[in-house]
């Protein structure tokens, strides 16, 4: 009789954990469209709560970086792309941002727009890595887990099948993506009369899942890759060795078995790039959008902003062609034309993906890297 309201969050839902009896009356809103905004900043509360604090990020960054580049457009539509996109109602009408991230990159944004739910711990939760660990190539194969990895990556579900019953957390008939929505990577990117349609929300999540999926597929802790090749790479950079950079490239590439590569598309091959880049130091990101295109990958340090265009082939009697289509997109494009006081390089990247059906062995390497002038 003390009790009149409570309210309970978490990953999985109570009704379905069968540890309750008497408790089992209550009311689930998870889907509600009347509560979808209840556990996130919306569009409206960050600009009418936090303008001054996003104006204070933009002078902070033009500051350190010496640039007049950062405006409280670009901000905002960095904090869009890296922590918005969540919906949890089953109408897709509400989208909120990740309150964690946006309170710290407003606290510190001197940092840039760091994968701060990355950090906390969250994005690993006993759940989603027991199942991995229990069923990587078994239920779950891991040419899907990087499929998962594209920001455009849709799976179409409904309501019950993202919240089935609970008998086990290592019940292998849980379905991978109902999992991958419960620990936070997935959310519902659109609604239709009968049907969801859920993947990942943002860049913050997508880089968390990558690491997520770059341990699996290797058996490699993230730091690993950090301690191999951090010096190297940055060298390489920095003098220009783009055969060296290409061999560092191929043993990245030769750390992932047969049956994980084999499929790969050409944002897989930029992803892992992305990844191992971004776990060395560099600020990195995808698909970044001009007025004639989108380039495949940006990395930068305090100097330099690369900018990469890959193509993967599956014959290697066609590379030095790819090579030139790459450059001549690079310049047609104009993906150098960016307002930044760094150097700006253009790489031009081509791998091959060469699967062999007459006896002989597969091919996959980085076939050529070269700098488009």
């Amino acid at each position: 009789d003390k009790f009149r309201f409570i309210f309970i969050t978490g990953v999985t839902r109570y009704s379905n954990t069968s540890i309750f009896s008497a408790f089992n009356n209550i009311e689930d809103i998870s889907f509600e469209p009347d509560y979808g905004a209840i556990v996130g900043y919306t569009q409206s509360d960050l600009e009418l709560y936090f303008k001054k604090y996003i104006e204070n990020a933009a002078n902070t960054l033009n500051k350190k970086e010496k640039t007049d580049k950062y405006t409280y457009e670009h901000i905002l539509n960095g904090l869009k792309n890296n922590y918005d996109g969540y919906s949890f109602d089953e109408e897709c009408e509400h989208h909120v941002y990740n309150p964690w991230s946006i309170l710290n990159f407003l606290k510190k944004p001197q940092y840039g727009f760091k994968p701060y739910w990355l950090e906390t711990g969250g994005a690993k939760p006993s759940l989603l890595i027991n199942y991995l660990n229990n069923f990587i190539d078994k239920t779950v194969k891991k040419t899907e887990l990087v499929d998962y990895l594209n920001l455009e990556f849709i799976k179409r579900t409904d309501t019950a099948s993202l919240s089935p019953t609970i008998k086990s957390i290592e019940d292998k008939d849980f379905p991978f993506f109902a999992i991958l929505y419960q620990a936070g990577y997935f959310t519902i990117k659109s609604a239709h009369r009968k049907f969801l349609d859920v993947g990942l929300p943002n860049l913050e999540v997508k880089e968390a899942f990558a690491e997520l999926v770059l341990e699996k597929i290797t058996n490699k802790s993230v730091a690993s890759f950090s301690y191999s090749y951090e010096s190297t790479i940055a060298k390489s950079l920095r003098e220009r060795d783009y055969a060296t950079l290409k061999i560092d490239f191929n043993k990245i590439l030769n750390e992932f078995s047969y049956e994980s590569i084999h499929s790969f598309k050409e944002y897989a091959f930029r992803d892992i790039y992305k990844v191992i880049l971004q776990i060395i130091g560099y600020n990195t990101y995808t698909e970044y959008q001009t007025s004639m295109g989108r380039s495949d990958l940006c990395f930068e340090d305090d100097q330099h902003l690369y900018i990469c265009e890959f193509k993967v082939i599956g014959r290697s009697d066609s590379v030095k062609n790819k090579l030139e289509e790459a450059k001549q997109q690079i310049k047609e494009k104009r993906y150098c034309l960016r307002l930044t006081d760094k150097e700006v390089i253009a790489l031009a990247v081509v791998i091959i993906n060469e699967n062999k059906k007459d006896g002989h062995a597969p091919m996959r390497e980085v076939a050529a890297i070269e700098e488009a002038l």
